[in-house]
């Protein structure tokens, strides 16, 4: 799995201003890395990611998975790959507080109408297992903690077996001990294949991912 991006570059308008929040920005991303961004507020850091993902437009240049352009796709084949390609983990968790754990994590087959109701709530629980929950599936956001949370937020990323994580600050509201298991959780994704993008303002990071990369006035380098 790779996915590159060539001389993309993003700007916003704000009142009588123009904001360069990425700037002419070439990298190749690939399976089996962790990668860690890292820099200041307002580098561009989670803009990146955003466009990456395919939430935001880009104003220039191109991003291309295995070798196929995706940013100039209509806005149903970029859901669809979203869908089916992409797990997004966030800093807020934003699970549905009127659903358990379990039913929070099948939401994504949903899109599939292949998937049946069994097959969903068995690979829901089967995930939620593997990420140390399987006691706590059936209850609501509001009876888990932080880092509960946030690894129903992991497994419900993963509930379609995506080739690429994308994780904004995702241990941003986690405690040391929960930011570590995160951390650990996603090293382990990447060294079984999958290319795991992480934007993070802790240098704990750097223990974990083997590719760090920085941003800086919308420029990416290593």
């Amino acid at each position: 799995m790779k996915i590159q991006i060539k001389n993309l570059s993003k700007t916003y308008k704000m009142k009588n201003k123009t904001i360069q929040a990425l700037n002419n920005i070439s990298y190749i991303f690939e399976g089996k890395n962790f990668y860690a961004i890292m820099g200041h507020s307002g580098s561009g850091k989670s803009t990146l990611i955003h466009c990456i993902g395919l939430l935001d437009q880009i104003t220039e240049g191109e991003i291309l998975l295995n070798n196929v352009p995706i940013s100039t796709m209509s806005e149903n084949e970029k859901a669809h790959i979203r869908a089916t390609e992409i797990g997004f983990i966030f800093q807020s968790f934003y699970l549905n507080p009127k659903l358990k754990a379990y039913e929070n994590v099948m939401l994504p087959m949903y899109l599939d109408k292949s998937i049946n109701s069994t097959i969903r709530k068995s690979k829901s629980l089967l995930l939620l297992k593997e990420l140390g929950l399987e006691t706590r599936s059936e209850h609501y956001p509001k009876e888990l903690s932080g880092g509960e949370q946030q690894r129903v937020a992991i497994a419900r990323a993963l509930v379609n077996n995506p080739s690429i994580i994308l994780a904004d600050e995702p241990t941003g509201n986690l405690d040391s001990d929960n930011e570590k298991y995160v951390l650990e959780t996603l090293k382990q994704l990447a060294n079984n294949g999958k290319c795991v993008i992480m934007v993070s303002h802790s240098d704990i990071v750097k223990q974990y991912a083997n590719k760090i990369l920085y941003m800086n006035n919308g420029k990416l380098g290593e």
